[in-house]
């Protein structure tokens, strides 16, 4: 058995509405209110939300919960900027967070163009075949994806109260 780098849960997006194209015409999105109970606090962060591909390496977005201080923990979207490499930059959507606070998000992906929203706050990359540089295959995660793995070992909590995935009768 394989061991995990990192610790987590997450909720994967299966069946005929996954596996999406970077070129998909078709509006896909994901809806969830979730709150982060506990994180590790040798790195208090963690994965809520997330766009990932089949490839390895290809997250075009990673939604992260940062902090455990109450009050200071925020919420970014932190998206991929090529295929090449793991570089990636930030926005922050959500701060002045605590442990337990609620968070509602969306995310959405049509014809490369990802949107990711909490409250009034909103964040936008754009992605093409010839600017990412791959053929690769989408689907939407959610869930804890704990960013740190030493020891001891830690678990982080997340709640999620609802996940709402498009309609899987429109294909």
């Amino acid at each position: 058995m394989e061991r995990l780098k990192i610790p987590r849960t997450e909720l994967r997006q299966v069946g005929n509405r996954a596996d999406w194209k970077l070129t998909d015409p078709s509006l896909h999105f994901l809806r969830v209110r979730c709150s982060v109970e506990a994180v590790a606090h040798g790195k208090p962060q963690t994965i809520i939300g997330q766009i990932h591909g089949s490839q390895k390496e290809a997250e075009l977005l990673k939604l992260r919960w940062t902090g455990d201080k109450p009050g200071q923990c925020f919420v970014e979207a932190r998206y991929q900027r090529d295929s090449k490499g793991r570089d990636e930059y930030g926005v922050k959507l959500a701060t002045g967070l605590s442990l337990g606070d609620m968070v509602a998000y969306t995310i959405t992906m049509q014809n490369g163009k990802v949107t990711v929203t909490i409250g009034k706050e909103t964040a936008t990359q754009s992605y093409t075949p010839e600017f990412y540089g791959t053929s690769d295959s989408y689907y939407f995660k959610a869930g804890n994806y704990l960013q740190y793995n030493g020891k001891p070992v830690v678990t982080g909590v997340n709640k999620i109260y609802e996940l709402q995935l498009e309609p899987s009768n429109k294909r």
